[in-house]
């Protein structure tokens, strides 16, 4: 004979059926009756929220009363049929591929949800499609000459990116640019400054987000570019620079016009702007490059070179009175040399001229005035590409025009 379900009687936990029965075992007919009770059939779940997140499609749905148990669905085009993504009791759940279908970037894809327990519900058969966007993989993020560049792969399906920033330690990330390409580059980061990146796909007007992103980002300390200037001096090769602010020091390097770039000096201070290369004293006529990169630990700034023949002084053999209000300047010659700049001043008169030629060693300079005292110096050039590189100045040697 039956009797009625008694509470305190379950030893066993209660299991379901698809059908929507749950069924209990009862210590009463020696152990052997179980016992199903009905239950009413729930309302079929509203889905209110499909949204592309890492790694995967996260669907979300309103509750519904009396429900315990939830099970995601989705189509599948390739048999024309729901097919089962989880069982969960929450009021949400993200696919990221089950057998069969694959979650791809730039792929549709069509979720409903339904009730299962303690009884099966209807469910919306129609559902809810979103195409999936994959997160945009952020490769990199590093000084260059302009700004901080940020680099990342390529998402299928993007139809834009939009590029973020926060300054180290802030929570609010603000928009640095949008873009079809898949890098940036921020040329309003300021140097010393610490900044985190990230990407984000974005639908085609801008107007609505359609990924996630990397919360954890790139980290970069913006490091400017020093600013480099080369002159030969008489003991080699002047280097200068502008000081780079959260820089802790300076590399510096060099290289010929057919080599690469070796590390010739550390700079262990961020305020220390020059460095010479005496290494090159002797070195007349040959090009070399330099360029200059601040450091701070491991972040290293961009750089640019700068160009420069090295190129040694003349030295001044005479400079005469030749004759009334002239004077003529001769000097040793330096073979290397496209030519020759002679520059004299008296007073507040400063005066230079050019001599063409690396075989021409004199220059008489005509229209002095008597009297007056003229100090004499000479550098040699050298043109490359159009472009005049110089000596330093020689040693001055001074005339008095009496003539």
């Amino acid at each position: 004979m039956g009797h009625s379900w008694d509470k305190g009687q379950v030893t066993k936990a209660a299991t379901y059926t698809e059908e929507g029965v749950k069924t209990y075992t009862c210590t009463r007919c020696n152990g052997t009756r179980t016992e199903s009770i009905p239950k009413s059939v729930p309302a079929a779940p509203t889905i209110t929220k499909v949204e592309n997140v890492n790694g995967g499609i996260k669907v979300t749905w309103g509750a519904v009363a009396g429900a315990e148990q939830y099970r995601l669905y989705v189509y599948s085009e390739s048999t024309g049929s729901w097919k089962k993504v989880t069982d969960t009791a929450s009021t949400s759940a993200t696919f990221n591929g089950i057998s069969g279908i694959s979650l791809k970037s730039g792929t549709s894809y069509r979720f409903t949800v339904k009730c299962i327990r303690p009884a099966v519900s209807s469910y919306d058969k129609t559902g809810k499609t979103i195409t999936y966007i994959a997160q945009p993989v952020l490769s990199s993020a590093a000084n260059a000459t302009s700004g901080v560049t940020v680099q990342w792969g390529k998402v299928t399906g993007a139809a834009k990116y939009r590029v973020f920033r926060k300054v180290s330690g802030a929570s609010k990330w603000d928009k640095v640019t949008d873009t079809t390409s898949t890098s940036c580059t921020d040329t309003t980061a300021k140097s010393g400054t610490t900044y985190i990146y990230t990407v984000r796909c974005i639908s085609g007007d801008g107007k609505s987000y359609t990924s996630s992103y990397d919360a954890k980002g790139k980290t970069v300390l913006r490091l400017s570019n020093p600013s480099v200037t080369v002159s030969n001096t008489a003991s080699g090769v002047a280097v200068k620079w502008g000081k780079v602010t959260g820089a802790n020091g300076y590399y510096v390097y060099r290289k010929t016009d057919s080599g690469k770039y070796s590390k010739i000096a550390t700079i262990k201070s961020g305020s220390t702007v020059s460095y010479t290369d005496t290494a090159v004293k002797s070195k007349n006529g040959t090009t070399y490059t330099y360029t200059v990169r601040a450091y701070n630990g491991s972040t290293l700034s961009s750089y640019a070179g700068k160009k420069i023949v090295r190129l040694t002084a003349p030295t001044i053999s005479s400079v005469t009175n030749s004759s009334g209000r002239t004077m003529t300047v001769k000097w040793n010659k330096n073979s290397s040399a496209t030519g020759y700049q002679v520059y004299y001043k008296t007073g507040s008169t400063v005066k230079t001229v050019t001599v063409k030629g690396s075989s021409s060693l004199s220059k008489t300079i005509s229209g002095l005035t008597k009297g007056s005292t003229y100090t004499v110096y000479v550098r040699s050039y050298k043109t490359v590409s159009g472009v005049n590189y110089y000596s330093a100045w020689s040693g001055s040697k001074t005339v008095k025009i009496s003539k």
